[in-house]
């Protein structure tokens, strides 16, 4: 209250930041996705997407939010962050049922404020009523969202691990067969 009271276009630089943060955690949940999710190695083609789409929100939305141009970051930047969003939805779903555990984790955090989105839609229609949960739950929402996030990375972590030990024993298992076939075909 005090700063808008100093500098009454406090609330455009507000509103600015608002919507610059919405761009920029665009870009990073992008960067958070590619790497939760191993489209890198997984899914190239779509990784290939997700690279341009990283690029475009680093230089379309990411500017035009800072000198707050709402006209065009609607058009520019609203239906490709809802493509975006059905997009990982999809890499999710498939990273799944590939097997891959992260992406369950992952999949969780990412539907839950969704849910704690519809339920404040719900409450400022008036469908449900106000009550302290309907104020508590963005706040709840986004610590689950992030404990889910750090079970993925977690996860990924452990997937990567029981990779290279993979890795390992079977490189082991190969020099292992050579060196007996080389010692053998010595022998004979």
């Amino acid at each position: 209250g005090l700063l808008y009271s100093i500098w009454p276009r406090a609330t455009h630089w507000n509103q600015t930041c608002s919507i610059f943060f919405a761009v920029l955690s665009t870009l990073f949940g992008n960067c958070l996705a590619r790497n939760c999710l191993d489209t890198r190695n997984s899914l190239p083609r779509t990784d290939t997407v997700m690279i341009w789409f990283g690029w475009y929100m680093l230089i379309i939305p990411l500017p035009l939010s800072l000198i707050n141009r709402q006209d065009l970051l609607t058009w520019l930047f609203v239906p490709a962050a809802f493509a975006f969003m059905l997009l990982l939805l999809a890499i999710s779903i498939t990273r799944i049922r590939q097997g891959y555990m992260p992406a369950k984790f992952y999949l969780f955090a990412y539907l839950l404020p969704f849910f704690s989105g519809f339920y404040i839609a719900f409450t400022t229609l008036g469908l449900t009523s106000s009550s302290s949960f309907s104020h508590f739950l963005p706040i709840s929402g986004t610590a689950a969202q992030l404990i889910l996030f750090s079970l993925a990375l977690g996860e990924r972590i452990n997937w990567l691990n029981a990779e290279k030990s993979h890795a390992y024993l079977t490189e082991l298992k190969s020099s292992t067969e050579r060196r007996a076939k080389r010692h053998f075909l010595a022998q004979i």
